[in-house]
């Protein structure tokens, strides 16, 4: 029922900024691949080149298990209903989503 709150150093290494309102999101994986939890953050919308920094929250289900978990990132348009974003990083998982990190969630 707590939160996981989530700082990250991006970059546009582009020439332009985003002129829609792309959001970064994650989840939290099991080790089964069960998806524990999601959400979206930060919008990317007129991010000009260059470096930004995000703070966002990932709600998390009161049912959580205790456990390791794996992070995942990508970015989604606001609707959630168009394909997701390609990130100019190695990882991409069939599914969009790009591996990040582990969290382990304790009690």
């Amino acid at each position: 029922g707590g939160s996981l709150e989530l700082g990250g150093s991006w970059s546009n290494a582009g020439v332009a900024p985003p002129y829609h309102d792309y959001r970064i999101a994650y989840r939290l994986r099991s080790k089964d691949g069960r998806v524990a939890a999601s959400g979206a953050g930060s919008s990317v919308k007129g991010w000009l080149p260059g470096d930004h920094q995000t703070a966002d929250s990932l709600a998390l289900p009161a049912d959580l298990v205790p456990g390791t978990y794996d992070l995942d990132v990508t970015i989604w348009a606001a609707t959630q209903d168009e394909p997701f974003v390609k990130l100019a990083i190695e990882g991409i998982e069939p599914d969009g989503w790009y591996p990040l990190s582990e969290v382990t969630i304790v009690q």
